[in-house]
């Protein structure tokens, strides 16, 4: 079937006629099938009525989707972490699969592969293509390495990207665009902008370090390291924050941009805890058995309240006289 619709094309190409048409290598099926058959692409301008393969070429471009360092559980990573990765399938967003593949990319690889890439989703009745083995994708912890050129590899390509487990860039995993993400594509350029940007976002960082009194400088630090730091000294509290400036810029930023409110607050809990004065049971926070939230971020929020004034007035009277 497949061969008489790649004949057929051919066929139709040279009714045609077109006189910008060039013969391209043959396309390579990987597993998909062994047939062979040269197709005619157009290089300028397409015909409406043009055949299947005058509308899509397949790209000559190699993609790697690469892994995301994270912390784990086990403490392992980069090429020490041996979790076992995940297998993603087509997403599908009101019943319709998230194939990420235009109309003229699905005709075109139907036609060169004989599957059913078609985007109907069925609660009822496993998808052809997409609800079967061939039609998932396993993002271990490794690079995988897509060629654009061959059939499949595009598919799941497309699938990946449409998936929120794959991030299109490094960037767009830090600065949150795509939090899920466990894998991102890889390009030269987009590292060339991504060293820019960070290096911008380092200025910015630095800038923000020196502006701060040490006072602040050792509550952003607190707060960052979410634990005690009142036994540093004021060059140690600097080094400490220039290090986090290097390891996790945004993370930097996005603390430091906290109401000035909050961060007192939380520092005043991470040190109430570090003396024993505030306690933790249960996943909640409570000082004289009074429960202050379930995590720091909550009971911070609610010292800020202005009817617990208070009692964190008793909290910060118990820590200075510890």
């Amino acid at each position: 079937m497949i061969e008489e619709t790649l004949d057929q094309t051919v066929d139709e190409i040279k009714e045609n006629d077109f006189s910008n048409v060039a013969v391209i290598d043959k396309p390579r099926l990987g597993v998909i099938t062994e047939t062979i058959k040269e197709l005619l692409i157009p290089i300028d301008g397409v015909p409406k009525e043009a055949p299947i393969s005058n509308r899509f070429r397949l790209p000559n471009a190699v993609i790697e989707l690469r892994p995301i360092d994270k912390d784990t559980w086990h403490g392992k990573t980069g090429n020490d972490n041996f979790d076992r990765g995940s297998t993603i399938e087509c997403a599908v967003f009101k019943s319709q699969y998230q194939t990420g593949l235009t109309q003229n990319e699905k005709d075109f690889l139907e036609a060169a592969t004989g599957f059913d890439l078609s985007p109907n989703f069925n609660l009822h009745k496993d998808h052809p293509f997409y609800g079967t083995l061939i039609g998932r994708v396993k993002l271990e912890n490794r690079t995988l390495i897509f060629d654009l050129s061959i059939p499949l590899d595009f598919i799941k390509y497309k699938l990946c990207i449409a998936n929120p487990l794959v991030a299109n860039s490094l960037e767009d995993f830090n600065t949150g665009i795509t939090p899920l993400a466990t894998h991102y594509i890889h390009s030269e350029e987009d590292v060339e902008a991504t060293e820019i940007r960070l290096m911008s976002y380092i200025k910015e960082a630095n800038k923000i370090l020196f502006e701060l009194a040490p006072k602040e400088q050792r509550m952003l630090l607190a707060v960052l390291n979410n634990s005690d730091v009142s036994n540093l000294g004021e060059e140690g509290v600097e080094a400490k924050l220039l290090a986090i400036i290097q390891k996790d810029v945004h993370r930097f930023i996005n603390t430091s941009k906290e109401p000035k409110q909050l961060l007192q607050s939380k520092a005043l809990l991470i040190s109430a805890i570090a003396k024993n004065i505030v306690g933790m049971f249960d996943n909640a926070y409570s000082y004289n058995s009074v429960n202050l939230g379930h995590d720091l971020e909550s009971s911070a929020k609610y010292l800020i309240n202005p009817e617990q004034q208070g009692l964190r007035m008793q909290i910060i009277e118990h820590v200075r006289n510890k």
